[in-house]
Formats: C-alpha cells, sequence, structure tokens
C-alpha cells in the first residue's frame, strides 16, 4: 500500500466515524427516561515494546449523543477502532449494567495489511451503566 492509498484509506475512515456521530440522536430523544449513562473504559495494547494503557471514566448525559467511540492506542493500527454505540444502547434498552470486551479489527502495522495474521493486540474492556 503507497502513501496515497494509506492516506485515502485513513480519510474514508475518518468520514465514516464523522458521518456515524453526526446522525446519531440523542439519549433523551431516543430513552427520555435514561438520567445519564456511565462508561468505565479500559483500553489496552500490547507489543514487542511494551504495554500502553489508557483508563476512561465518561457520564453521557441525556442531551449528548447515543454514540461513543475511540481509537486504537496503536498509532499504527489499520482498524477502525472502538465503537460502543450498539452496546451502550443494549444497556439503556434492557435497563441493564453491561460488561464486555472488544478487540480490535485492525492490523498492527500498514505494513501488514494484505497479509494474513499480525493482527493488533489492542483491546477494549468496558462496563456501562445506564441510570434511570
Amino acid at each position: 500500500m503507497n502513501r496515497n492509498q494509506k492516506e485515502q484509506y485513513l480519510q474514508t475512515r475518518w468520514q465514516i466515524e464523522y458521518e456515524r456521530r453526526d446522525v446519531a440522536q440523542s439519549i433523551q430523544d431516543l430513552f427520555p427516561k435514561c438520567k445519564e449513562v456511565k462508561l468505565e473504559i479500559k483500553l489496552s495494547f500490547v507489543s514487542a515494546f511494551g504495554k500502553n494503557e489508557k483508563e476512561i471514566n465518561a457520564t453521557l448525559n441525556p442531551c449528548d449523543k447515543l454514540y461513543w467511540h475511540h481509537d486504537c492506542l496503536n498509532k499504527d493500527c489499520t482498524g477502525f477502532g472502538f465503537s460502543l454505540t450498539n452496546e451502550i444502547r443494549t444497556a439503556i434498552q434492557t435497563r441493564q449494567t453491561i460488561e464486555g470486551k472488544l478487540n480490535c479489527d485492525g492490523k498492527e502495522d500498514w505494513k501488514y495489511i494484505n497479509n494474513t495474521g499480525c493482527s493488533c493486540n489492542s483491546s477494549c474492556h468496558y462496563k456501562i451503566i445506564p441510570l434511570f
């Protein structure tokens, strides 16, 4: 993959996330009884050079969009990052706390983009707590 192809891919990826965020409705429009949604998130990336971790504690209020996305911690990753939008929707709909793990959907580096294997070793552990 040459530099122009990579730049076009990154631009397309950014545009997809922008459009998803743009069309997302607010929590209060979809679930008027929901007071807030607490997110407890731990992102991690393990490579031969060590481990990178980031913890995020966030609160989505009724006026916020039903949308959450975070890029992969691996700066060379080819994937789309982590989206918890569907998991947040499920937690609110079921009125239950949801915990789980997502694995990155990309390759560890652009040089592996057309190869099998060499998947990115990033993950997102999450706990979503809807409050009514």
